[in-house]
């Protein structure tokens, strides 16, 4: 069973979450909240992994693990 890494990350200044992937060729989405994203990624992981012939048809089983990137900016108080 193949397996596909995606990264996701919060974009401050577009307030919203990109997902993409150095292993699925073209896959760049955003949504506003994680899982809208996690839903839009299960739609075009599929279809771009067929497009791309990456996997023979949509009877494959694949996997796909989704990082999360957080990041934040803290003030300390003295």
């Amino acid at each position: 069973m193949e397996r596909y890494i995606i990264d996701a990350f919060w974009d401050y200044e577009a307030q919203v979450w990109i997902a993409t992937s150095d292993d699925i060729l073209g896959l760049v989405t955003e949504a506003e909240n994680i899982d809208i994203l996690i839903q839009k990624v299960r739609v075009i992981v599929t279809e771009l992994l067929v497009l791309n012939h990456q996997v023979k048809n949509n009877n494959t089983q694949i996997k796909w693990d989704l990082i999360i990137h957080h990041q934040e900016l803290l003030e300390v108080a003295s």
